[in-house]
């Protein structure tokens, strides 16, 4: 490991859609569970989804559904149905692992912030040993995304700012919360409209960026307060 001496202190990597290709799942997920009520999901409501956090998923299977179950059946048969898919193996999106590797090597802090439940993020994190020095998922504090607590919370455990961070999110629901928590954010604009901000940039895949490139876009920030 070389040591750096990088404004960039910490990356707080978003999970589903961002660091491994698990949108589909919870398309596919989502979908069989309301083949079961005769409710054919479609697009406009994975899209609506997209992101989290699951109570608001839940809430609005629910209505669609027609049913009298509580919101908490849906989650749990979510959950159920996720960790067995990614129990059977996941891929990285493209880009990402080479990112993680490159950021580990340089000695660049990183953790996994996740709206997914403990037991879907831990089979990510258990299956990257050394990589993420912890994870937040929800129900791990009080609020999640949109909510820009998460991504503070993660900062402090750091013991930095949260201006020391670079966040990356591919949902408006992630980079909203990352946003509001003053790091800069690397949204990747594959799947929603991206909100536009000082310390926001998009970019349509990690492919397209290297951990060099992400270093020099921050101190550039820090330094002028903007980013493009």
């Amino acid at each position: 490991m070389r040591t750096d001496t990088t404004t960039l202190k910490a990356i707080l990597w978003d999970m589903d859609g961002t660091l491994i290709d698990s949108e589909p799942m919870w398309i596919d997920s989502e979908r069989e569970l309301m083949a079961g009520f005769g409710y054919n999901w479609s697009k406009v409501d994975g899209d609506f989804c997209l992101g989290g956090p699951l109570s608001r998923v839940c809430r609005y299977m629910k209505e669609k559904s027609g049913s009298d179950l509580p919101e908490e059946w849906f989650g749990n048969e979510l959950v159920a149905s996720m960790t067995g898919k990614i129990s059977s193996g996941f891929s990285f999106m493209p880009g990402a692992y080479e990112l993680l590797m490159q950021a580990q090597e340089l000695g660049i802090s990183q953790a996994l912030i996740s709206a997914s439940d403990r037991p879907i993020v831990d089979l990510v994190l258990n299956a990257n040993p050394g990589i993420f020095s912890f994870a937040i998922a929800a129900g791990d504090l009080p609020r999640t995304k949109p909510d820009p607590l998460p991504y503070i919370e993660a900062a402090r455990r750091f013991e930095l700012d949260p201006m020391d961070c670079l966040v990356v999110e591919d949902s408006k629901v992630g980079v909203t919360a990352g946003q509001a928590s003053g790091a800069l954010v690397l949204a990747l604009a594959h799947f929603q409209e991206i909100p536009q901000a000082s310390n926001i940039f998009i970019r349509s895949g990690l492919e397209e960026v290297s951990i060099d490139q992400l270093k020099e876009l921050h101190e550039s920030w820090r330094r002028v307060g903007v980013v493009s």
